[in-house]
């Protein structure tokens, strides 16, 4: 078999959707301290979000399967971390109880369960989530 870029790495980026709720709110801190750090993002009840996730995977390509890795197993891993979010709100799950759940926060939870999931069969270089259409944030351990 011929040999394939040896030593290059090739990228592979997913891309998940899930819906969900959250609240800009910190329980260490009083609701005044709160509506000042948060300012229109402070809400008492939160507000929902169809949230877009985005995996970036990298690793040489395997001359048996022309992949670095199965979509196969990198959907398994995102449907996964999103079954867990998805439809909920993000403030009641115990992820979020250290620190609330703002874009930044949502982006290393993603990075840390997929990591977990990945077993090095890959590199996950980082994980983009989309707050809207609008707003995303890269987070990458």
């Amino acid at each position: 078999m011929q040999a394939f870029d040896a030593g290059l790495s090739v990228k592979v980026v997913r891309v998940a959707t899930f819906s969900a709720a959250h609240r800009y709110f910190n329980h260490q801190l009083s609701i005044e301290e709160n509506k000042k750090i948060y300012g229109s993002l402070y809400r008492e009840d939160g507000f929902g979000h169809n949230f877009a996730i985005e995996a970036h995977f990298s690793g040489p390509i395997d001359p048996m399967t022309g992949m670095i890795v199965n979509l196969v197993d990198i959907d398994s891993w995102l449907k996964d971390v999103t079954r867990v979010v998805d439809h909920q709100n993000l403030n009641l799950l115990p992820a979020f109880q250290q620190a609330p759940p703002t874009p930044e926060t949502i982006a290393r939870f993603f990075f840390t369960e997929l990591t977990t999931r990945i077993g090095g069969k890959v590199q996950l270089e980082k994980v983009r989530v989309f707050e809207g259409d609008d707003l995303w944030v890269d987070y990458s351990g």
